[in-house]
């Protein structure tokens, strides 16, 4: 994919009766496997049973699917909290291609191998539903990985989004009501982002624009070769660590947990808040430790980007919940929405009393993570609509801040104020200083 098509949605041939007959199996399978669970899993709810099977259906169906459900699983609110957290379990891990398809890639996309490499691992490390990872040597004896995209991947995912989206317009038709979820625009964004991650040179762009954004953090991310990088192979800077979520392996370290949780949580807040462009994907999967204490960052296909304007409005709502402004939370959040055709005194009035509720318990008992889930929550029940990189940013801000409480039980960006207040937008810490 040399020249990545500017979108997966565009006007083509109709899905090839294959794919149409392996889906149509697949919704037969999952009805059997439901029928099946009701009979020897009699104890749990029927919605959980049917979030179970429909998960095991959306890993079996390849990488549309899988993503979709990554989707579903962040995007807490937008669908049932059933799926949401069914889907948190949903695994992009499926059987290798064969190391000849993975060579012929290659071949297409470097030239010859022998020229640009000592040696090349045919075991990958890592397999995904969009790409593949194998250790190399290049020529001058420098230690990469490489990043390799799946055959045929392209022409996959198009035909999967054109099918979903005939079935979201389909759903609409049929159920008027669904058009306030906006089925269609959820497809539309989704097909969107996975252009991004398929075209692996604005991956790596991604890449050196975030090294420089978090150049003055303890933070290490991969070295780009362009010359060996395409839209479909991504070669880097191998890094060698331990998984951030093994505390055990940690524990044997001289290494200040706090400080490792504030660097993961406040350089997402400072990217995000005071350069508007941060890492979409940090989970603890993309990162390492690394023998010096550094923070090694992977995985850099999903990013989320702030206009000025939001970025300032967001500085505003987080630093309200610093200051425990739970009003003022509610009032941002409805100020960052597209609420059009929303009932606004109804939605900020629900917003502030979830908000209220928090007030009469002592501030160290506020679980302030959990209170910004749930009033962005609330906002979606009332139709409002936050813009998607928004909805990345605090999917992310909430991840983190439960990473942070793994490697650290004490930890709470929000709770340290002073702490805090550095990673936003420095429009707003003048605005706070000008108000004493």
């Amino acid at each position: 994919m040399t020249d990545p098509s500017p979108s997966l949605l565009r006007p083509g041939d109709r899905p090839r009766a294959r794919r149409l007959r392996q889906l149509s199996l697949a919704g037969a399978r999952n009805a059997v496997g439901l029928a099946r669970l009701l009979v020897t899993d009699r104890g749990r709810p029927l919605p959980e049973l049917a979030a179970l099977q429909l998960r095991l259906a959306f890993q079996g169906l390849g990488p549309t699917f899988v993503k979709l459900g990554q989707l579903v699983s962040s995007s807490p609110g937008t669908f049932p909290q059933v799926l949401v957290e069914e889907f948190a379990h949903c695994q992009d891990a499926v059987p290798p291609e064969p190391w000849e398809t993975v060579a012929a890639t290659l071949t297409h996309e470097l030239g010859d191998l022998r020229r640009h490499f000592r040696w090349i691992e045919w075991r990958p490390m890592a397999a995904g539903s969009i790409a593949q990872v194998y250790p190399a040597t290049l020529a001058d004896g420098r230690e990469v990985v490489l990043k390799v995209q799946r055959s045929n991947l392209e022409e996959l995912l198009r035909e999967d989004l054109r099918m979903l989206l005939k079935g979201a317009r389909a759903a609409v038709r049929v159920v008027p009501r669904l058009a306030a979820a906006n089925p269609v625009g959820v497809i539309e964004d989704f097909a969107a982002g996975l252009v991004e991650e398929l075209a692996f040179r604005v991956e790596a762009a991604h890449m050196d624009r975030l090294r420089k954004v978090l150049a003055d953090w303890p933070i290490h991310i991969p070295e780009v070769h362009w010359d060996l990088t395409t839209d479909r192979v991504l070669t880097m800077e191998r890094l060698d660590g331990m998984k951030v979520s093994d505390t055990e392996a940690l524990s044997q370290m001289e290494l200040d947990r706090r400080e490792l949780a504030d660097t993961i949580l406040g350089s997402l807040l400072a990217s995000a808040l005071q350069h508007g462009f941060f890492h979409g994907d940090g989970h603890a999967g993309n990162m390492l430790v690394l023998a010096d204490g550094t923070l090694g960052m992977l995985d850099f296909g999903i990013v989320g980007r702030l206009d000025d304007e939001t970025r300032i409005k967001v500085s505003r709502l987080l630093a309200a919940l610093v200051d425990r402004r739970f009003d003022l939370m509610a009032i941002s959040i409805m100020d960052l929405a597209d609420a059009s055709g929303v009932d606004l005194v109804a939605a900020t009035a629900d917003l502030s009393s979830i908000a209220g509720d928090y007030l009469e318990r002592p501030l160290e008992d506020i679980p302030l993570a959990r209170l910004l889930g749930e009033l962005l929550r609330a906002a979606n029940r009332h139709g409002v609509t936050l813009p998607t990189d928004l909805v990345l940013l605090m999917k992310q801000i909430l991840y983190l801040d439960g990473l942070g409480r793994t490697l650290n039980p004490g930890f709470d960006v929000f709770a340290d104020g002073a702490r805090f207040t550095r990673y936003i937008a420095p429009e707003v810490i003048a605005e706070r200083q000008a108000a004493g």
